[in-house]
């Protein structure tokens, strides 16, 4: 063997390393699609690299693995957004998932969330739900007092209206 094929062989076995010490802190910061690409230049660049190339197609299977359960994950939404999806199924009249989404946003919003109160009163009065629907818009106009008025206006609210906790709740305007 002459000293130039030994100073390659090293030359490539410390490439080889680099690469999975790159590749293994990109899994560390949990950037599989890089990782899972230096692996794989690991694996199809240094086939004679065993013990490495061994150990990248392991952890490219995990990166994989990772990269499946995240496209698998729902995006998460914040309160806003289910709140705007909570409208948007109220307006087509789906209401048990407007109800559903709803609670969501309640449990996602930090500070006061009339319009979220409001909005869930109106769903469950749609519903049929009266007294639940009241209960929800006692909350909001606990909140914000304009939500009587509101209230008052809305078709939404319509089949309260001859509800006895509605009009004592109307009085308060």
């Amino acid at each position: 063997m002459t000293a130039g094929r030994v100073k390659k062989e090293t030359k490539t076995k410390k490439t080889a390393r680099d690469l999975f010490g790159d590749a293994f802190q990109a899994l560390g910061e949990r950037k599989y699609d890089k990782a899972a690409a230096t692996f794989e230049k690991i694996i199809s660049g240094f086939p004679d690299e065993d013990d490495v190339v061994a150990r990248a197609k392991t952890f490219q299977l995990t990166c994989q693995r990772a990269l499946e359960a995240e496209a698998q994950k729902p995006m998460r939404q914040s309160a806003e957004q289910h709140f705007d999806m909570g409208v948007f199924h109220h307006n087509n009249q789906d209401y048990a998932a407007a109800v559903d989404h709803f609670q969501k946003a309640l449990k996602g919003v930090s500070g006061d969330a009339d319009h979220i109160h409001y909005a869930w009163a109106a769903t469950k009065v749609q519903q049929g739900d009266l007294d639940e629907g009241l209960e929800e818009l006692r909350k909001a106009v606990k909140i914000d007092k304009a939500n009587l008025s509101y209230a008052s206006n809305d078709p939404d609210f319509e089949p309260l209206s001859e509800h006895e906790g509605f009009r004592e709740l109307m009085l308060k305007k």
